[in-house]
């Protein structure tokens, strides 16, 4: 009795160990030539235009994303104005995220889940990432959607009954008033990339007591999102811009003596990738008012010769 367990238990982990996963589904039947392939569209040439229309469309969803995180700073829902604070910003780059994963979708639901030309339709979620996963890395020629541009012109034609004479005046009246607001400086998009900074800049930061307090609290409010921890750690930075301009700069006036030591003749100014000053300004902006223009016309006819003008 105990040996059929054993062997009934062996033979079910054999059947597990070769089923494939649902994290990680096969390909369809349309496509198994591909299997173990480094150019399945090689294999497979009914592929390389739903490739090629699937990667096109991941690669707008991706700009997409980019311009959502890029506008995080300059959105007033998404703008966090205090130091280490994470809540507001990490709801926002969720909110990104969670767009880009059903665009995603969108795009292997367009592009892949009837592969016509390859005799395979209605494949499902599962298998729409298999094929995905391949265009992405094993079709070395997809074949990118056209796309065409029409214009249209028109043309007006104007004639004028002979013997008359006709003439047009217009008058344009422009008033121009000045009005006065203020207004906050735009922020450079946001971005989950961390800057590049060399050691000596980098140990300088974090020897701002109140920027390395803020960087603390970004690391442990953000939840472990990494792309909300930049943009949490951006902010600070900002924040603590004149204090870092100051210190740990090649031309600040009052180096910390420390990076002065570290970096000798060679220490980096500070630029905008590292941060921002961001004062607010007033600025003033004119506004022309144009009124509808006036047109006078008048028409002339010419007697005919001959004519006495009576009845």
């Amino acid at each position: 009795m105990g040996v059929r367990i054993v062997i009934g238990a062996l033979l079910a982990v054999a059947w597990l160990a070769g089923t494939p996963s649902s994290a990680s589904a096969a390909l369809p039947a349309c496509l198994v030539g591909c299997t173990g392939s480094t150019d399945c569209c090689s294999i497979e040439d009914c592929l390389r235009d739903p490739c090629g229309s699937y990667l096109t469309c991941v690669n707008e969803v991706q700009t997409e994303f980019t311009d959502c995180i890029g506008a995080i700073p300059n959105q007033r829902r998404c703008r966090s104005t205090g130091g280490g604070r994470c809540t507001i910003t990490l709801g926002c780059v969720r909110s990104c995220k969670r767009k880009r994963r059903i665009d995603m979708g969108g795009c292997r639901k367009q592009n892949l889940r009837n592969l016509t030309a390859c005799n395979c339709d209605k494949l499902g979620a599962g298998e729409q990432k298999s094929v995905a996963r391949v265009c992405k890395s094993s079709c070395s020629n997809p074949i990118s959607p056209t796309t065409t541009t029409s214009s249209t012109t028109m043309s007006t034609t104007t004639s004028t009954m002979a013997g008359a004479t006709s003439s047009t005046t217009a008058t344009t009246t422009t008033v121009t008033t000045t009005s006065t607001k203020t207004t906050e400086t735009t922020l450079e998009p946001a971005t989950c990339d961390e800057p590049e900074l060399d050691r000596c800049t980098a140990q300088c930061l974090r020897r701002i007591d109140s920027l390395r307090k803020n960087y603390e609290r970004c690391e442990s409010s953000c939840q472990g999102d990494g792309c909300a921890e930049a943009i949490c750690k951006r902010t600070a930075r900002n924040i603590a811009c004149l204090a870092i301009k100051a210190r740990c700069s090649n031309n600040g006036d009052n180096i910390d003596f420390v990076f002065k030591s570290c970096c000798g003749r060679a220490c980096p100014d500070v630029d905008e990738e590292v941060c921002e000053v961001l004062p607010t300004t007033t600025s003033t902006t004119r506004l022309p008012t144009t009124t509808a223009p006036t047109t006078t016309s008048s028409t002339s006819s010419t007697t005919i010769a001959g004519s006495t003008g009576r009845p």
